[in-house]
Parts: structure tokens; sequence; C-alpha cells
């Protein structure tokens, strides 16, 4: 899209797309509004959209100003489905209370998505890493939005999550923490799936909001990338690489994508398995974060694990 010539206008034919499931409208959205943006003088036109019904619902027109469909968070959504939802930073009040209690409801309608439940271990552990991941978008990335979108199919019983933001990605994040050493965004990818790795998190980081319950500790990625290993699949893209991790697998990619973008697949039939599974991968993290030099080695912040898995049983 990035390499087609300068011109006055362009065409955007939705014809061939088929159809859309949550993460590709928000990337999609993402990467036509920075297109859109670097090319204000231009024109725009779209083909075919108009049979795109499931998109036009979820609001995916609507996200990069195409006026067709619903609005971005008109729909009401179900047990079944997340429309795309735009959190902006202009919209959430100052206070550190009011950003996470919008945030935590947000992490915890996609965490219920993902589940089908609200009360196990596996419910409470991602409600916290995709809050994790929401909070460091909204307070870390300088990015003034974050895109999030879900849906449930139960003929396929499978779950799928997309979430993305245009800031300033995960390489350029991670760089404030002095401890660590990136020279490429694969790396940055890598190590931001590590446990307790974080840009604003770490040894000899400002103490002011070490005892606040909704700061980040860098365990978020870790534990929703680790999750979806068991249960399906994990896909994140920052700046030129990606990542797809599916059980053993894991493989790397070129792609330019300015900011985070990231995709979780779960097999709800796996999901009653993953509770068994929590308090062994909590403990894989800790011993893992214990072996990386100036990080933080405490684990996840109080709100973020319950005392089952922070305790022997």
């Amino acid at each position: 899209m990035f390499n087609t010539p300068e011109d006055d206008e362009y065409e955007f034919d939705f014809g061939n797309m088929g159809w859309f499931p949550p993460f590709s409208m928000v990337y999609l959205a993402a990467q036509i509004n920075r297109f859109r943006r670097e090319r204000r003088q231009a024109q725009y036109r779209a083909l075919n959209h108009d049979t795109n019904t499931y998109a036009a619902h979820m609001g995916f027109f609507e996200s990069f100003d195409l006026h067709y469909g619903n609005l971005v968070g008109q729909a009401l959504g179900s047990d079944t489905y997340v429309p795309i939802t735009e959190i902006r930073r202009d919209q959430l009040e100052t206070g550190a209370g009011a950003v996470g209690d919008a945030i935590e409801e947000n992490a915890g309608r996609l965490a219920e998505i993902l589940t089908r439940e609200n009360q196990s271990q596996t419910f409470k552990t991602l409600q916290y890493s995709i809050r994790e991941i929401l909070r460091n978008s909204i307070e870390h990335s300088g990015t003034d939005s974050v895109l999030l979108c879900a849906q449930y199919w139960p003929s396929k019983g499978r779950v799928e999550v997309g979430i993305v933001d245009c800031g300033i990605g995960i390489r350029q994040g991670l760089a404030r923490n002095p401890h660590l050493e990136i020279n490429t965004d694969e790396e940055a990818l890598r190590l931001s799936m590590m446990p307790g790795v974080s840009g604003v998190a770490f040894e000899g980081a400002p103490t002011a909001h070490r005892d606040d319950v909704w700061a980040n500790s860098g365990y978020g990625l870790f534990m929703t990338s680790r999750i979806c290993m068991e249960a399906g699949a994990f896909f994140i893209a920052s700046g030129n690489a990606s990542t797809l991790i599916a059980g053993n697998d894991s493989n790397s990619y070129e792609q330019t994508f300015n900011g985070t973008a990231i995709r979780m697949l779960i097999d709800i039939n796996r999901v009653q398995e993953l509770d068994n599974r929590l308090r062994q991968l909590h403990i894989e993290g800790q011993e893992i974060a214990a072996g990386i030099t100036g990080i933080n080695t405490q684990g996840a912040s109080p709100a973020s694990v319950s005392a089952s898995m922070r305790s022997a049983d």
C-alpha cells in the first residue's frame, strides 16, 4: 500500500476481500488511516464495500471515515462479539483510578469473550494481561487511541481478539529501559514477550507508582503470548517485524506497521486445560526474569494475579 506512487486520487476496492475477521479489520483500518494521513491532499473513493455487511456492522468502514455501516462502538456487542471499539486518551479522565477502571472494563470484555466465562484463573490472567497491554498503549506508546475488536464463533469453537495502536512501537518503547540493548525490531519483539521486560518497569526506574495496582509489570505480553501458544496462536507486529507463535512453532516475518498490532486466537475447547498450567507459567516467568539483567523480577502487579498464583497451594 505505502509503495503506491503519489497521486491525486486513490480507490480502495473491497470487492475481493470476502470476509474480515476482527484482527484484520483493526489492522487494515490502522493502515488505511495512516495512508490517508500521509497523503492528506488526495481524494479517496471506495468500491464494492456495500456487500460487506459484517464489517459494516462491526464499524470497520467508519473507523477510517468511510461513511457506511455502524459508527465505531455503535453496535451493542454481545457475549459473542465486541465491535470495533476505540479507547481514546482524551476521553479518559486524568485520575489513575479512572484510567484503570475504563481499561479494566474493556479488558474484562475481551477476556470474557476469549474464555467464555468470568471466574477462572485463565479469565483473570487474560484480563490482567490485556489490561496491561491496553494501559501500556494508552500511557506509554504516545498514541492518541487504541482500536480493539473480538469475535467468538460457536460452530468453530474459536475466539479471536485484535488490538492495535499507532504509537511509537515496541522497539522505541523498550528503549526507555537503559538495561536493554536492542538493535532491530525483531529483537524488540522477542524481548517484549519475555517476562518482566518493560520500558517503564525496570531496576532503578522511578518508584512513584510502584505500589499502583494498575502499574505495568512487563508480564502482559509474556502471559498473553504463552496462553495463546498453549491454546491457539499469537501474532504481534511492530516496526519492520512480526512474529507468529502457534504451539511450539515460532516464525518471524518482515512487515511494516507503525505502532503495535496484536492478534490472539484461542480454541475454547482447550481453555479449561489452561487453569492447571497457569501457576507453572507464572513460576517459569519469574525464573526466566531472574536471568535477565535490570528488569522487573517481582512478578505481575497485585491486581494482576490472585493470591493462589502468588503463593503455594
